[in-house]
Parts: structure tokens; C-alpha cells; sequence
């Protein structure tokens, strides 16, 4: 019989993985509309919103190793 604790741990790792992977979505989005910009300030402070959405990608996919490259 599989115990309540191990199909709550399946869901959870699933919703935190498909969450992770609509961060992944944005900011790949927010990456494009970046480069489709004419301002190059406004360029560089959309492509550092983007950063922080990459971030929130690593953060629930829990690679340290990739947040610590991103900064």
C-alpha cells in the first residue's frame, strides 16, 4: 500500500517543478522582449528583470551552483 506521505511528496515535487518550469517561460519571454527594444538602458534593466526571473527558476529547481553563476 503506498503511504500518504510519498504521493504528497510525488504532487509537491511536481507543482514545485511545473512552477519552476513557467519561470523558465517568463523569463525566457521577457528575455526576447528585451532584445526587441531600441534603448539600450531600457534593454539592460529588462535583461536584469529577466536575471531575477531566472533566478526564481533556480531557486525552485534548487541549483545553487546555477544562481551562484548568475550573480
Amino acid at each position: 500500500m503506498i503511504e500518504i506521505d510519498v504521493v504528497k511528496n510525488l504532487l509537491w515535487a511536481d507543482l514545485t517543478n511545473m512552477i519552476a518550469q513557467g519561470f523558465w517561460i517568463a523569463g525566457i519571454a521577457v528575455l526576447l522582449f528585451a532584445f526587441m527594444q531600441k534603448d539600450d538602458i531600457r534593454t539592460k534593466k529588462i535583461v536584469v528583470l529577466a536575471l531575477f526571473i531566472w533566478l526564481g527558476h533556480y531557486v525552485l529547481l534548487e541549483m545553487e551552483w546555477a544562481m551562484y553563476a548568475s550573480l
